[in-house]
């Protein structure tokens, strides 16, 4: 099957699709100085295994008992993710999203380390080439995998999940991510009553506060 799934990806032809281009430079042509426009694009190749088509278990088999045809897939997954990345970056997008969904339920630090750090860079540097921002989206429990983050070139982690839900506050976040890496926290970090204007106003303050600088 691996070998199956890597010859659709090496098969695809990737091209620019003008009115896609045309209503990315509307929006950002509305949106001026008040945000960032953000560009999806699909996560890590071990991420997308995970998340799209093998699911934890089976890839936790693929990883022990064919470690090389894995890595093999991933190498021509990657670089069809590559090809993408260089047509929507020459939009008007402001950052490179890529929406990984990481989390340490699903694959472990030395998984990431692994067969992502590398990929995070190159995208990294292909998105900054561009002149745009490069945001890792990992919604999960990802306490674990951010002393791996702080060595890779990304701009942001891309809705960091706080608990409840998430394992890692904002503070030790920024800890654990150094001052280099932007925290862009989850809505879901206002997990309290909402009922009182005050407190919630006090409760997104003090997470600015903890994510400085």
């Amino acid at each position: 099957d691996l070998a199956a799934l890597a010859a659709i990806y090496e098969d695809e032809v990737i091209e620019t699709d003008p009115a896609g281009v045309e209503s990315t430079r509307q929006r950002r042509e509305l949106i001026g100085d008040d945000g960032l426009l953000l560009g999806t694009m699909s996560g890590t190749p071990l991420g997308m295994m995970v998340r799209v088509y093998s699911g934890v278990a089976t890839l936790a088999y693929l990883w022990v008992d064919a470690p090389a045809a894995l890595r093999d897939c991933f190498a021509v997954m990657e670089d069809n993710y590559r090809r993408r990345l260089l047509v929507g970056a020459q939009s008007e997008v402001d950052a490179i999203v890529a929406v990984d969904d990481t989390s340490t339920t699903a694959i472990s630090p030395a998984m990431f380390e692994a067969c992502c750090v590398e990929v995070t860079n190159t995208r990294a540097a292909l998105a900054h080439a561009a002149g745009k921002l490069y945001f890792h989206h990992s919604c999960g429990l990802i306490r674990d995998l951010l002393p791996v983050y702080r060595r890779t070139a990304m701009d942001a982690v891309h809705a960091f999940t706080v608990p409840p839900w998430g394992n890692v506050t904002v503070a030790e976040g920024r800890a654990l991510l150094g001052r280099e890496i932007t925290i862009i926290a989850t809505v879901q970090a206002l997990a309290g009553p909402m009922d009182s204007p005050e407190a919630v106003r006090g409760q997104i303050q003090r997470m600015v506060r903890e994510a400085a600088p």
